[in-house]
């Protein structure tokens, strides 16, 4: 038993699909050698060869870069995406694929569907924040607040709804990195007591930012629902 190393090319707009069992101690490890990739909306750190090596042997054995690799934590369900096309390379170690480790391509993917979304969003906030320039620059103090409000564009607000397991969390996600990375500092609501950002049987609100290339929570609060349990703490019914 060792480690397997795979390299994948992947093609614009496709997708490479993780499941880790949440049982491995060894986590595989993601090397970004050629082109750019995100998970979630996040660029991953790029991990090109050395050109200075002498070239190997066998070029479909390339040697793993010395850069920090990407790790993708047991227990994830993720996908790495790609806009423009980008080489992989993976390195995991053989006893994953006895615990049910899958890895496979994908070209369906809900990416372009997000950056649309997003896109949308992106435009409401814009009317928003020109609507209140507008008003704090008004040459006329005599108007009244009802018509400043009337001209004014209220911010986004997005309720995700859906099915255990069909991506609202990680819509979610990647709404949130891209506006951040636009300067945003968007509010994001988990109403999921099933889930819990921290505690079992929570709800929880965080405010995100930019910082570092990374998003980070600036403000953050817990409300616990009542029960270690939601199902009983609540009737078995999930509010």
């Amino acid at each position: 038993m060792g480690f397997i190393k795979k390299v994948f090319h992947l093609p614009p707009q496709n997708e490479l699909r993780f499941l880790v069992p949440q049982s491995t101690t060894t986590p595989p490890l993601v090397y970004v050698t050629v082109g750019c990739a995100e998970i979630n909306g996040l660029e991953l750190p790029s991990s090109p060869l050395n050109t200075s090596l002498p070239p190997p042997t066998d070029p479909s054995n390339p040697p793993i870069p010395s850069s920090v690799p990407t790790i993708i934590p047991p227990g994830s369900k993720l996908s790495i995406f790609t806009w423009y096309g980008c080489e992989l390379m993976v390195v995991y170690h053989s006893s994953l694929e006895e615990l049910g480790y899958d890895m496979y391509t994908s070209d369906e993917t809900g990416m372009i569907a997000a950056i649309n979304i997003h896109s949308q969003l992106e435009a409401m906030r814009e009317s928003c924040a020109s609507g209140l320039e507008s008003t704090s620059t008004s040459p006329s103090p005599s108007t009244s607040a009802s018509a400043s409000a009337s001209k004014q564009s209220p911010p986004p607000r997005v309720l995700v709804l859906g099915d255990a397991d069909s991506g609202k969390t990680t819509l979610c996600k990647i709404l949130t990195s891209y506006a951040t990375k636009l300067g945003r500092k968007p509010i994001l609501v988990d109403l999921d007591p099933t889930r819990g950002s921290i505690y079992p049987s929570t709800i929880g609100v965080s405010r995100c930012g930019f910082k570092h290339s990374n998003v980070q929570t600036l403000t953050q609060g817990e409300f616990h629902v009542g029960g270690q349990d939601v199902f009983s703490s609540t009737g078995g019914r999930s509010r």
